[in-house]
């Protein structure tokens, strides 16, 4: 109920799909439902193991905060049964296998759509054979099932290409694009909260330095060329963030601008909330035998600011929203020049086979597509995350 499937061809229009293609569109919205059962899985699997890590690490400094020796036993003993938590979660998920299912179930469902499309516009060309050539022996059972699809399925009579331009070219354009443009967004929102994070934490860091070390010339020295280094830092994400958003464009440039201001409103305020409001939670809460010291809280909040920042940064690289940007970004052109292609051919007598190469080619590259999504996520497996402090 969470997930109606997908029906392939569903069209809004009314027009009904040749009945001997509904065995492979059933075929597709059971694996399409199978990849984004698992996908949501992994998903919720992966935000709670750096949680657990996060909280755990957080448990950690909390310890030398603690004033009794009952309190550090207990915050010690906090961060080891958080890590043993996440550790029992992330074998869980290896030994399920989660995450090949659901790439494997959306390479799956990948080739269906190819392979249904193909055989919508009348090609009898076969998805397996330009689908996963060079991968591992372990995804040939991919290729398998399409070929069973492909030979399950008989050629209609006829190809319709006006609903394989309405459903399949024209809707995974508009897919692509949206898909390219939140993807961005997450990267840039990500990215740029992570690096506030992480900047305010080693600034804190000088600033604190800088004011212990009056009388010691080299400590000064120290954290002057700091500060130099992160003043350069700062200039740097900002003339990259300038370059993503288009001069032309006054939406991308306020987007990009409200983005860097709520990012650095995060950052101070989780700071603000350290240093001010944990010595104020540590006198009205007792129970927790933390000390007040104003100096050992700025310390914990320039390492959880550091922390947060850090784990900002690497989730960003886990879900790969950079490189899909990239990927969905070039596809969505490829979807829009196929479709004025297939405008601009229709329009003329005699270009059924100009037509149909240009289906063939938009498949193949497709196909193509979802490889090298496939490879990218399986170099890049869910992993039990580590922060060093």
């Amino acid at each position: 109920k969470r997930h109606p499937p997908v029906l392939l061809g569903a069209d809004p229009r009314g027009g009904a799909v040749p009945p001997a293609l509904d065995d492979m569109r059933e075929t597709f919205a059971a694996a399409d439902l199978l990849a984004l059962m698992h996908q949501q899985s992994i998903y919720r699997m992966l935000l709670a193991l750096f949680l657990l890590v996060g909280v755990a690490t957080v448990s950690l400094l909390m310890r030398n905060l603690a004033i009794t020796e009952q309190a550090r036993r207990l915050y010690l003993a906090g961060y080891l049964l958080l890590l043993a938590v996440a550790d029992l979660a992330y074998l869980r998920t290896r030994w399920r296998k989660s995450q090949d299912r659901f790439q494997d179930y959306r390479a799956l469902a990948e080739g269906l759509r190819v392979q249904f499309f193909w055989r919508l516009a009348g090609a009898p060309q076969a998805a397996a054979d330009y689908y996963l050539r060079k991968q591992r022996s372990e995804l040939r059972w991919i290729r398998d099932a399409l070929r069973v699809a492909a030979l399950q399925s008989s050629l209609p009579r006829g190809g319709d290409v006006e609903a394989v331009q309405r459903l399949w070219v024209d809707e995974q354009r508009d897919y692509f694009r949206r898909a390219a443009a939140r993807d961005g967004r997450r990267r840039r929102g990500q990215r740029t909260v992570g690096s506030a994070l992480v900047l305010l934490s080693l600034s804190a860091t000088v600033a604190w330095l800088a004011g212990i070390s009056r009388d010691a010339p080299v400590y000064i020295a120290i954290a002057t060329f700091a500060g130099l280094v992160l003043a350069a830092h700062c200039a740097y994400e900002i003339v990259v963030a300038l370059r993503e958003a288009d001069s032309g464009d006054h939406d991308a440039l306020r987007d990009m601008l409200a983005t860097a201001a709520l990012s650095v409103a995060i950052a101070t305020a989780i700071y603000a909330a350290l240093v001010f409001g944990g010595p104020l939670l540590a006198q009205r809460v007792s129970a927790l035998a933390i000390g007040t010291s104003s100096i050992d809280w700025m310390l914990a909040a320039i390492g959880i600011t550091a922390l947060a920042g850090t784990f900002a940064h690497a989730y960003a690289n886990v879900r790969a929203f950079g490189e899909h940007e990239k990927q969905y970004g070039r596809m969505e052109a490829l979807f829009r020049i196929a479709t004025d292609a297939i405008t601009q051919e229709s329009t003329v007598d005699e270009t059924t086979r100009h037509v149909d190469r240009v289906i063939l080619d938009l498949g193949c590259e497709a196909l193509a597509e979802h490889a090298d999504w496939l490879l990218l996520h399986r170099a890049r497996p869910i992993e039990l995350p580590t922060a060093e402090l």
